[in-house]
């Protein structure tokens, strides 16, 4: 890389940091900079990656499993993703998100920020199977059940169906797991 780059270390955007996955951004604006981005884990298994985002001027970077929204415009705007750790990252161009998974929750951004997160769908492990018609599709890990536990989440409202987590039965009253089970029989 060239030495007249301005470097800038994630979080914070900082002038010093740690190491971490190395970026160069190109911006439209004609600006360029390196971004260090401080790993979320030690192994090299965990993901990361480079990807889009629905505004154009922000990019999304996932280092070991951290993830990072930052404006490539001015790279002192950064917000981490708070999702973690992240285990896959899906663009959906149609709704104008990029979501992400981790062990047991969706988290959505849009080009305004946030937009939602679900409530827990799994014990510790989600495995998106597909995006279709406004919904996402997939299976929960349950330890407790001979195979995964399928589930769906309305990319709009957030609403999510199905799923597994361990929360117990208490004084008579249904799990959390049961209850959106029925709704999803139901609805």
């Amino acid at each position: 890389p060239a030495l007249d780059v301005n470097r800038y270390y994630f979080p914070g955007g900082r002038s010093g940091g740690r190491d971490g996955l190395l970026v160069r951004v190109n911006a439209r604006a004609g600006i360029s900079w390196l971004g260090v981005f401080k790993f979320g884990g030690t192994s090299d298994q965990l993901l990361s990656g480079i990807w889009s985002h629905p505004d154009s001027s922000t990019v999304c970077v996932v280092a070991r499993a951290k993830g990072y929204l930052v404006d490539a415009r001015n790279p002192q705007i950064c917000t981490d993703v708070i999702a973690f750790p992240v285990t896959s990252v899906i663009s959906v161009l149609d709704e104008r998100l990029l979501l992400f998974v981790d062990l047991d929750e969706i988290t959505a951004y849009g080009t305004a920020g946030l937009v939602w997160r679900t409530r827990k769908l799994s014990w510790d492990g989600l495995q998106v199977s597909g995006v279709d018609a406004g919904r996402l599709t997939g299976f929960a890990h349950d330890p407790t059940r001979p195979s995964p536990v399928p589930f769906s989440v309305a990319l709009r409202t957030e609403k999510a169906g199905g799923g597994s987590t361990p929360y117990l039965t208490i004084r008579g009253r249904k799990s959390l797991p049961e209850v959106a089970t029925q709704e999803q029989e139901s609805g």
